[in-house]
């Protein structure tokens, strides 16, 4: 780290935080993950650590942050990252309260190929969030956050994730598989396109009650395609889930040319403001409370 100055807070998760960096001699600038050792290890988290750093490293897709380097110190370790500097898609959503359909499909047919290349390669993400998304400078996403991502063969039985994201399987504690990475990106629709949750609750159980047994209601005058989209994606049985064939098939996503998206080839609906390279006014320091019962 001894080339990098480090700059202000991005964000702030469960076990560190992540920074803006700028290079002493190139001037370019990153994202620097910073994770407390002597955290880690009270927290029983190491070993989780070192799993999101493998998964991190052997990634390289366009909507996926790319990856630069590992550094460490007798008091942190260190993952550096390229900077994207249009901010969460979070604040975008604050801002805009709700995207048109046109621009939730544009968003959504990358979330869809991003998900697509990991359950590929036998990985499941298990926190998909706006948080988690970023806009990168020519207004398309890139996906951060690793850390609860765990490669799998078969079912896993890990309870973790963001409370109004999880899916019903993993609360019931049946075991799952990449199934639940649809019903997330179910519930980032509905949030996108409502600017709603589509399951709230008083407390933690309020909330579980209602993914496990809750019924989903939609607004008046709501797109039918994304509501049958959006139905399928968040079946509570998971073998009956939409699965990426499904998906992509599907009367939401009928004019979507994804070789194009995934290509970059269209013209996005939005495009953050970036002043200069180092301009971190697209960011807000939020704090997202967390599940997590295993590494």
């Amino acid at each position: 780290m001894d080339n990098l100055e480090l700059g202000v807070v991005l964000g702030e998760g469960a076990w560190g935080s992540v920074r803006v960096a700028k290079h002493k001699y190139t001037e370019k600038y990153y994202a620097v993950k910073i994770m407390s050792k002597y955290g880690l290890i009270k927290e029983k988290q190491a070993d989780h650590a070192k799993n999101e750093l493998e998964i991190f490293r052997s990634l390289d897709h366009p909507f996926i942050v790319n990856y630069r380097s590992f550094e460490q110190d007798s008091r942190c370790i260190y993952m550096v990252q390229d900077f994207v500097r249009g901010g969460e898609f979070y604040t975008l959503l604050k801002q805009k309260q709700r995207l048109d359909v046109d621009a939730t499909r544009f968003f959504a047919a990358q979330l869809v190929i991003f998900f697509g290349y990991l359950h590929s390669n036998k990985i499941v993400y298990r926190d998909l969030k706006p948080e988690n998304i970023l806009v990168d400078k020519t207004g398309y996403l890139k996906v951060i956050d690793f850390g609860l991502s765990k490669k799998i063969y078969k079912k896993t039985y890990t309870i973790c994730g963001t409370p109004h994201y999880i899916a019903p399987e993993i609360l019931k504690q049946e075991g799952y598989s990449f199934e639940t990475d649809w019903y997330t990106l179910g519930v980032v629709l509905y949030e996108i396109l409502t600017g709603l949750l589509p399951f709230n609750g008083e407390t933690h159980n309020d909330l579980f009650n209602n993914i496990t047994n809750g019924k989903l209601r939609f607004p008046l005058n709501f797109d039918k395609d994304a509501k049958r989209l959006i139905i399928g994606l968040m079946k509570k049985d998971p073998t009956e889930r939409y699965g990426l064939s499904k998906i992509m098939g599907s009367k939401f996503f009928k004019d979507v040319d994804f070789d194009k998206i995934k290509n970059r080839n269209l013209e996005p609906p939005y495009f953050p403001s970036v002043k200069k390279d180092g301009d971190t006014s697209n960011f807000k320091d939020i704090k997202v409370s967390m599940l997590n019962s295993e590494n």
